[in-house]
């Protein structure tokens, strides 16, 4: 059923993905100032195409996706792996989420988060 879902995803909807304006902007401000990553519960094949289609892939350090931990959001673990990965100390990150489950995540790796969704 996921593989299938994934599928559809990708073959119908992917290229109509729309960027949040203000984050593309934050990120593209941050660049070279702060240590980026993305943090996703979808597949590395599906978040490069999705950050592809957003123009941002080339702008992230590293991706954490899927089965790159043991447990997803809102588990820790993703972020502190995305932290470990950018040698940043968790304290020192601020996730930017558009779900609870993320947010959860975040605040249980000692890092800030900001609900994009909801600014």
């Amino acid at each position: 059923m996921f593989k299938r879902k994934s599928a559809i995803f990708i073959e119908q909807f992917i290229q109509q993905t729309q960027p949040i304006d203000y984050v593309v902007e934050h990120l593209k401000y941050q660049i070279g100032k702060k240590r980026i990553a993305a943090v996703s519960g979808g597949t590395r094949s599906t978040l490069n195409i999705t950050l592809t289609v957003l123009g941002v892939l080339d702008k992230l350090e590293t991706l954490v996706c899927a089965g790159d931990t043991p447990n997803g959001k809102p588990s820790p673990e993703p972020f502190l792996l995305a932290a470990e990965k950018l040698q940043v100390d968790p304290a020192k990150c601020l996730v930017y989420e558009d779900g609870i489950p993320g947010v959860q995540g975040a605040l249980a790796a000692g890092m800030g988060a900001v609900r994009i969704d909801q600014l």
